[in-house]
């Protein structure tokens, strides 16, 4: 088979792998955050599972980074989605016994693990496509996250009132061993890293600095903590949400479903024109996008409008997802793509955990309105001034495809 087209089947077949897994993700979120507030009639508790959820991820994006910096990432990615089918397994028993404890303690363990995919990702697409086509690999592969939200939530919603939220849990493992068994039929990675020599568990921190010391990527950071921020809150608040202002609980997904439909949007309008430039102002301009959105839903009462507000907002997160990773290979290290990368996955997952820490607190004692609206605008306002205070610099142009 000629070498291009097996570099053409390579990137579909990951991609097809990530997506997979990614659904089957998303049918356990709907599932559990529903189930925990079923079993404890309680309206902190699908915050509480956003933060059981989202602790983990604070760890597993440096593994991850290492992992995708010392070991080809497609095998070590395999090796984790495989773990993920067997922690699945221990989820499905402890939902069908109705233990909080245990589905979180299961949730612990399966975001520990399912968030150092995160980094391996982002580091693969080097080894799958050139460098010219990374903004456009990364924009498609956005695209497919998001038609996967799209579908997936509201699949979910379905599966759920007919059949419960154990089958959905097992379609989640399913999910995993699809994905590891496609990822085995990838080929030996390019060897674009030979010389490199395997980074240690100390240099673990070392994707931090160019993260801060180049503009665009220091706005970048910023920017993506500040929306993961206002994120959280919202998903802490989102069974609330549907069930307050919607009068069904199991709207939710319908909720994340819009998210998917901006993320399809969006992604198709970034694969489609990529800017010749990518630079603070514009990665700001998407933060903006993505968060301003999430504010309106405290004056919303139709459920449509909330649905359009969720897919304006993912329509700019979208653009910053594919933007974010494609200018660090622009702009890091080869030797250090992986724990760069770990940087911004790292912020995604700490935004979260503080979004759903604020929505724990918040939702109970100020009501969920005033909750995500002035989280917003502490996010709006932090993302502002990294952008402003970042110092001017001139920025890579982006391959025009």
């Amino acid at each position: 088979m000629p070498p291009a087209r097996v570099q053409r089947l390579r990137y579909p077949v990951f991609v097809a792998a990530a997506l997979v897994s990614f659904a089957g993700d998303w049918l356990t979120t709907v599932a559990v955050g529903v189930l925990v507030f079923e079993i404890t009639g309680s309206v902190a508790a699908p915050a509480i599972f956003v933060l059981v959820r989202t602790a983990p991820r604070l760890f597993g994006p440096v593994i991850g980074g290492v992992l995708a910096d010392r070991f080809p990432p497609i095998r070590a990615l395999t090796v984790t989605y495989l773990t993920q089918a067997m922690v699945a397994v221990g989820l499905l028993v402890a939902a069908s016994h109705r233990s909080v404890l245990a589905i979180y303690v299961m949730v612990v363990i399966s975001q520990l693990i399912g968030s150092s995919t995160r980094p391996m990702q982002q580091a693969t697409l080097p080894e799958l496509v050139t460098d010219d086509q990374i903004h456009r690999a990364s924009a498609m592969f956005g695209t497919g996250l998001g038609a996967v939200v799209l579908v997936a939530p509201a699949l979910g919603t379905a599966l759920l009132r007919a059949n419960g939220p154990e089958l959905l849990i097992a379609l989640d493992a399913a999910t995993f061993v699809i994905a590891a068994g496609l990822l085995l039929t990838l080929g030996p990675s390019r060897a674009i890293r030979a010389a490199v020599v395997g980074p240690s568990w100390r240099s673990a921190a070392a994707g931090l600095a160019p993260m801060l010391d180049e503009p665009v990527l220091r706005t970048a950071t910023g920017t993506f903590l500040a929306m993961a921020v206002l994120a959280g809150a919202v998903q802490g608040s989102i069974v609330v949400i549907a069930a307050d202002r919607f009068g069904n609980a199991d709207l939710s997904g319908i909720l994340y479903a819009g998210l998917g439909v901006g993320g399809v949007l969006g992604g198709s309008l970034v694969s489609w024109r990529t800017p010749r430039s990518i630079g603070r102002d514009l990665i700001f301009a998407g933060g903006m996008l993505a968060m301003l959105p999430l504010a309106g839903l405290a004056a919303t009462h139709s459920l449509w409008v909330a649905v359009l507000l969720m897919a304006a907002s993912a329509f700019g997160s979208i653009a910053l997802d594919a933007w974010g990773p494609a200018e660090v290979v622009h702009r890091v290290d080869r030797a250090l793509l992986g724990r760069a990368n770990a940087v911004l996955v790292l912020c995604d997952f700490l935004g979260i955990l503080v979004g759903a820490g604020v929505a724990v607190v918040g939702v109970p004692t100020v009501g969920w309105p005033a909750t995500v609206v002035g989280t917003a605008a502490v996010a709006i306002t932090f993302a502002f001034v990294v952008a402003v205070t970042s110092n001017r610099r001139a920025t890579s142009p982006a391959p025009v495809n």
